[in-house]
């Protein structure tokens, strides 16, 4: 299994600083927002389509992007499960 570099605490402070961010809008701006984070532009946006509105924030680690994608057997396409992966 390949290990992330950025390891636990990478993930922990950037789910910190997307809480940050909701809260800081919220209050400065007074827009609830959703934060995804994920370690690629392509998973975080992904994260941030499955956040309910009105906001929230909801990170995966590198470690958990095949699993919470679904790649174990099946493959998803436009947010809905499309085939099993031969």
């Amino acid at each position: 299994m390949r290990r992330s570099v950025v390891g636990r605490a990478g993930v922990v402070l950037a789910r910190h600083l997307g809480e940050v961010l909701r809260v800081r809008t919220l209050a400065r701006l007074g827009i609830d927002v959703r934060v995804g984070i994920g370690p690629s532009i392509a998973v975080a946006a992904t994260v941030y389509g499955q956040i309910p509105t009105p906001g929230g924030v909801l990170s995966i680690s590198p470690d958990e992007v095949a699993e919470w994608l679904g790649v174990n057997g099946a493959y998803w396409a436009g947010g809905v499960l499309a085939g099993e992966i031969m």
